[in-house]
């Protein structure tokens, strides 16, 4: 099971930061292999952009939105294991333009659980469409 951590952060309301950990099985491969990894990486933090965007369509956000994220990539556990995980700041919301301006909306909290219900939804919606989300 892939585990998710979330951390309120302290500096700010407007960001929150995420850990995603990988199951022990799936560690030596991602180490070894970094392609893997990246896309691993990739899929996490824009089903968790599609959800704030997703929210801010639904709060009436006209247009395109964006939302945006930092991720640091950690390879090694406090005690050296290998164990290589995610450190994820995500904006707490999404941007949308309003005629020449761009126009932030705080989305509030996305739950942990809601996390992984989002991944969910996309790799179900992803299979019924019959072809792979292309990565950016």
């Amino acid at each position: 099971m892939i585990g998710i951590i979330g951390v309120d952060s302290s500096a700010s309301r407007l960001c929150r930061t995420r850990v995603l950990t990988f199951p022990f099985p799936w560690r030596r491969r991602l180490a070894q292999d970094g392609a893997l990894f990246g896309v691993l990486t990739r899929i996490f933090v824009e089903s968790v952009e599609r959800f704030y965007e997703e929210r801010a369509a639904r709060r009436g956000a006209c247009g395109a939105v964006q939302s945006g994220a930092v991720t640091a990539v950690q390879r090694t556990s406090g005690d050296m294991r290998l164990n290589p995980h995610l450190h994820v700041v995500f904006l707490d919301g999404a941007y949308h333009e309003d005629g020449t301006e761009l126009v932030w909306n705080e989305l509030g909290h996305l739950p942990t659980r809601a996390v992984g219900q989002v991944r969910e939804r996309r790799r179900r919606g992803d299979a019924v469409a019959g072809r792979p989300r292309r990565l950016r």
